[in-house]
């Protein structure tokens, strides 16, 4: 594929999208536990290169809507190895309590996470690694594109039928985990007209606002755990601390915040009136 001599091969255009098949045929022989595997490193090495990239892409990302639709599928071996795949596609590395999480411990054990930042880093933010030049990364900018290009697949609707329908606690945490990751990374990696459209979850929120909807619980649940997941990554710096994951942190998160620390100009919760009327003068927010 990468060069030239051997592109010269591919007369129909449409030959190696037939490494997708052991992924979209479901259930089509009994050795497709190690041609799943096979199918996936291959699908993992086309989008790790353009001219793989561009093969996926084509047809408005249909061979990836394909992948993804696989999800629908109930296969918890090949569904396990799609969400594999794309935390790898995306070169998102799952943070040091991840296999605690998938196995079911609850997030607000986390507070004690050991990846914590020290008290010097904790004194200044660190931004993509505190190296400007990271910000024209050229790596980072393709893992925004396979982003970009995985999004018009409808990654985000396939992760959010995922979680659903799935009964296996393990990867309906592990699709959550994901999830958090994508809305995260395409918030500060892709343009605000893209990444505003998903942060609102179009296929959890409305289910999560109406009490009468069947999955009002699960997307209840989904949304509060995102947040929570959210937390937990700002806590122990996840957020820049992988190479080539997202391209800019928002200079108004505070390094307080990040680093688990309180802030200095923090309010008292139990100050008393005379004081909560100065800060609202001081702070001018009336």
């Amino acid at each position: 594929m990468d060069t030239p001599h051997r592109r010269q091969y591919l007369h129909g255009g449409r030959e190696l999208e037939a490494v997708l098949t052991p992924f979209t045929d479901s259930f089509s022989d009994t050795v497709r536990s190690g041609r799943l595997k096979s199918s996936a490193k291959a699908i993992s090495a086309m989008l790790k290169t353009w001219p793989g990239l561009l093969v996926l892409a084509r047809d408005k990302s249909k061979p990836l809507s394909s992948l993804l639709e696989s999800l629908n599928y109930p296969d918890p071996n090949a569904r396990d190895l799609i969400l594999e795949l794309l935390f790898d596609a995306l070169q998102i590395k799952p943070p040091s309590w991840s296999s605690s999480f998938l196995a079911g411990r609850r997030l607000t054990t986390y507070g004690r996470v050991t990846n914590l930042r020290s008290d010097s880093d904790s004194k200044q933010l660190r931004v993509y690694q505190e190296n400007d030049k990271n910000r024209f990364d050229l790596t980072a900018h393709f893992s925004a594109l396979v982003l970009a290009t995985l999004l018009e697949a409808d990654l985000v609707k396939a992760l959010s039928g995922l979680i659903e329908v799935e009964n296996n606690q393990s990867l309906k945490r592990k699709a959550t985990l994901l999830l958090t990751e994508v809305l995260k990374l395409a918030q500060h990696s892709l343009p605000q007209s893209v990444s505003f459209s998903l942060q609102v979850l179009p296929s959890l929120l409305p289910a999560a606002v109406k009490y009468d909807v069947e999955n009002h619980e699960i997307s209840t649940s989904t949304i509060y755990q995102i947040e929570s997941i959210n937390r937990i990554l700002a806590r122990s710096g996840s957020l820049t601390t992988t190479s080539g994951r997202y391209a800019v942190v928002d200079e108004e998160i505070s390094a307080s915040l990040l680093s688990g620390e309180p802030a200095k100009n923090r309010l008292n919760p139990a100050m008393d009136e005379a004081s909560f009327r100065n800060h609202i003068l001081e702070t001018q927010v009336l």
